[in-house]
């Protein structure tokens, strides 16, 4: 009895210990990306959270982010977008950061000059990187070589590093006064005689090369207004030379849209302000439900399908072909994680087993309790007599035990005679051999007998005495 006592304590540490496990087994506590993941955790910075949820803005890998994809490919996708982050942060300067290449995707990394930093690629929608690393001016102001001194019709491009003026002067500066700007019915910029204008109805300055039309760009000022009055394009808060220098963020030019860059400027704005608003929704519903400055229009959520990321964004396609959508994807079902409940009924039961399957007497067994300090182990016989102690119920053989103490002290099956399993042959012998040990005068007489020979009322009364008396 004192050994049954000691395992039920026992057994009542290992439950507890193993429900306070089940309860307490944080995600911190989890050191690699794949178990933290399988358990619904977030894994980001080398560390394992909660929930990506706690770490808004950081790059995070859970079901939650990537629900199409399987533990696996999402712990896989993180080690390759970490190896290009290693990669590009070990350079310090933009030429070995420019000329360093990416494993994971085509190109090399991007040059942030505002963090003075390198990484594989655009950090926000407004913090834009340049894979090409500009030379320093000696000049105070661009230079351009005239290549016309005449009015010309003809148009040039941006892209060919080009800014037009219709001014017969021969200033080589461009201004960035807007003052001296005013909207025409074209939408483009004219300016007084002795300022050049610089538009594409104009004559036309060439510059060297792209790098001199980008440094003239960048000289122009962080206005946006005055940067499109100067013939340049506003990207990512900046003023660039050409839009395609500026890819995967929205670019704003007064060249073909009529407008004032009053306009187009206030637009920019508001695509600045959806911008930041739709990056930083978390989930397809709160981003769909995230109201841009229009008033009407929602966030759209994106889905590449190729890499299975998902994203918050403005709406339209993106240069890879991606298009956000108003409505949320309805995610596959996640791998159901072990309950609670169902892991401390498995530790319960199995606990159960080794108490009862411990105890080798039948005295034992039935005064064993189990974990829940109520019932008690059961007893088991065979036909061949043999016992054995286990939880409770019938085995595969049809074995019922008994968990009632008072089975311990009953005689066995051949002393009771009513053998449990014993063939009906072997009861009856049993019982032949018992009449024939009856003591002589307990015999019924003959004249008991009828006329048939058949046993009278009284005859019968008188066996059953004798079967009562048997040992």
């Amino acid at each position: 009895m004192f050994n049954s006592n000691i395992r039920l304590i026992a057994a009542f540490l290992a439950l507890a210990l193993t429900k306070a496990r089940s309860e307490q087994l944080t995600c911190r506590e989890i050191e690699d990306c794949n178990s933290c993941v399988q358990n619904g955790c977030g894994w980001s910075g080398e560390h394992c959270r909660e929930s990506c949820e706690d770490i808004p803005g950081s790059k995070c890998y859970s079901f939650l982010k990537y629900p199409f994809l399987q533990t696996e490919q999402i712990c896989n996708f993180q080690r390759e977008e970490k190896k290009d982050w290693d990669l590009c942060a070990s350079n310090n300067d933009c030429q070995s950061c420019t000329s360093t290449h990416l494993s994971k995707t085509p190109g090399n990394c991007f040059w942030h000059q505002e963090q003075n930093g390198c990484f594989p690629g655009v950090i926000s929608g407004w913090s834009i990187g340049t894979d090409t690393c500009s030379t320093p001016s000696s000049s105070t102001g661009p230079a351009f070589s005239a290549t016309s001194s005449t009015a010309s019709t003809s148009s040039s491009s941006s892209t060919s590093g080009t800014i037009s003026s219709s001014s017969t002067s021969t200033s080589t500066g461009i201004t960035s006064r807007s003052s001296d700007a005013a909207s025409t019915g074209s939408g483009y910029i004219t300016r007084a005689a002795a300022q050049p204008q610089i538009t594409k109805q104009s004559r036309s300055y060439s510059f060297q090369s792209s790098q001199e039309a980008s440094d003239a760009c960048a000289q122009v000022g962080t206005g946006c207004s005055s940067c499109l009055e100067n013939g340049c394009h506003w990207a990512a808060n900046k003023c660039v030379a050409s839009c395609s220098s500026i890819a995967g963020a929205a670019c704003f030019s007064a060249e073909t849209t009529g407008r004032s860059p009053e306009s187009i400027c206030a637009e920019a704005g508001n695509d600045k302000q959806d911008h930041e608003l739709c990056s930083t929704q978390e989930d397809c519903n709160a981003c769909t439900k995230a109201v841009k400055s229009d008033g009407k229009s929602s966030c759209q959520w994106y889905t590449d399908e190729a890499s299975g990321l998902s994203w918050c964004g403005t709406g339209e396609c993106d240069r890879f072909g991606n298009c956000g959508s108003e409505a949320c994807p309805v995610p596959p079902t996640a791998p159901q994680q072990p309950s609670l409940e169902k892991s401390s009924k498995e530790v319960e039961d199995r606990i159960n087993r080794d108490i009862c399957r411990s105890s080798s007497s039948c005295e034992e067994c039935t005064s064993s309790l189990k974990v829940d300090g109520i019932s008690t182990c059961t007893w088991y016989i065979d036909v061949d007599n043999k016992g054995w102690c286990d939880v409770g119920g019938c085995d595969s053989n049809g074995n019922c035990g008994s968990s009632d103490f008072s089975t311990c002290a009953a005689p066995t099956n051949e002393e009771r005679g009513n053998i449990r399993g014993f063939s009906a042959t072997k009861k009856s012998h049993y019982w032949l051999e018992a009449f024939a040990a009856l003591p002589t005068n307990n015999a019924p007489k003959t004249q008991e007998h009828g006329n048939n020979g058949e046993p009278s009322a009284k005859n019968s009364h008188s066996w059953l005495k004798a079967f009562a008396a048997v040992p």
